[in-house]
């Protein structure tokens, strides 16, 4: 039971099976300690990682919801999708009209 909890603690953390295969020894009282202080300081690099992403995934999503949300008064919704487009240095291929 000790080894089940284990294995789902250590995938809870974001390990595969895999990486826990590699640091989990047959007999749980033989650690390899050096290997798992190496591996937890991997994951813990990892999820760092993860978050810088996250933390600039999310301020983009924020400012493209401000962006989107800024549409002028009386403008239509496919102007300002034009707008929002523009802004972001994309485009339809729709035309507009001078």
């Amino acid at each position: 039971m000790a080894v089940l909890s284990i294995i789902v603690n250590a995938q809870q953390t974001g390990f595969t099976l895999d990486e826990i295969k590699q640091v989990m020894p047959d007999d749980l009282s033989q650690w390899q300690h050096d290997d798992l202080i190496a591996a937890l300081r991997k994951k813990i690099a990892d999820i760092e990682s993860m978050e810088v992403k996250l933390a600039q995934s999310k301020a983009h999503l924020m400012s493209l919801i401000q962006l989107i949300g800024a549409k002028p008064e009386g403008m239509d919704c496919e102007d300002n999708a034009q707008r929002v487009l523009g802004t972001l240095g994309l485009s339809t291929g729709k035309k507009t009209s001078p």
